[in-house]
C-alpha cells in the first residue's frame, strides 16, 4: 500500500509540479501503479500538411506533421489510465525512432530509452481543466466519463540530441482527476483496477 501510495503521489506530482519530473515518462510511473504492463492503443496515426503554423516547433503552415494519438492501458483489463496527444516533426527524429512510431504499437518512452537517446524535456503548459476543453469528445469516452470530467494534463516539447535547438514533438499527456484524487475531500485514492 505505502508504494501504491508513493508512486500516486509522484504521478500526482508530473503534473501538477511538472518542473520536477519533467524527465519522468509516464509509461514506467504508470506500469509501476497498476502492478503490470501497459499497452498502446493507438486511436489515430497520421501524416498531414499542418494547417496552421506551431510556433514551438518551429513549423510553418503546410509544413508535414505525424500527429499521433494514443491511450495507454492495462493489458489484462483495458483499464485506460492515460491519453496522450503527439505532434512529430518526421526530419527531427532518428530513422530507428520514426519507423517503430509509425508501427504504432510501443510507448514513446519505452522507444526512446531503448534506443539510449538523449532526451531534454521542457514543460510548457500543465494544470486541471475538463476534459472536453483540451480533447475531443472521444476521449471522454475511453476513460468512460463525460466531457465535464476533470483531468489533469500537461504539455511538453521534447528534444532528441540529434538536433537539440528544434523539439522532436509536443506531447499532451491527460489523465483523469479522479484516478489520483478522491472528490470528496481532495485526499488520494486508487486509480481504477487498483487494488490496495
Amino acid at each position: 500500500m505505502y508504494l501504491k501510495t508513493s508512486i500516486q503521489k509522484l504521478i500526482r506530482l508530473s503534473f501538477e509540479q511538472p518542473a520536477l519530473l519533467s524527465g519522468v515518462f509516464m509509461t514506467p510511473l504508470l506500469e509501476a501503479y497498476a502492478g503490470g504492463p501497459l499497452q498502446v492503443r493507438l486511436i489515430s496515426q497520421q501524416l498531414r500538411l499542418l494547417e496552421a503554423a506551431v510556433p514551438e516547433l518551429m513549423l510553418d503552415q503546410w509544413e508535414p506533421i505525424l500527429e499521433r494519438k494514443v491511450l495507454l492501458q492495462g493489458i489484462g483489463n483495458a483499464i485506460t489510465y492515460l491519453y496522450a496527444e503527439t505532434l512529430i516533426v518526421p526530419g527531427v527524429l532518428p530513422a530507428p525512432v520514426y519507423t517503430r512510431l509509425l508501427q504504432g504499437e510501443e510507448p514513446i518512452g519505452r522507444i526512446l530509452q531503448e534506443l539510449r537517446l538523449p532526451t531534454f524535456r521542457e514543460v510548457i503548459a500543465h494544470g486541471r481543466a475538463f476534459i472536453g476543453d483540451i480533447t475531443d469528445g472521444m476521449v471522454a469516452e475511453h476513460f468512460k466519463t463525460c466531457p465535464g470530467a476533470d483531468v489533469l494534463y500537461r504539455t511538453l516539447l521534447l528534444y532528441v540530441n540529434q538536433r537539440p535547438q528544434c523539439a522532436a514533438m509536443r506531447i499532451t499527456e491527460v489523465m483523469p482527476w479522479a484516478y489520483v484524487y478522491d472528490r470528496q475531500d481532495g485526499s488520494a485514492t486508487l486509480a481504477p483496477g487498483a487494488t490496495g
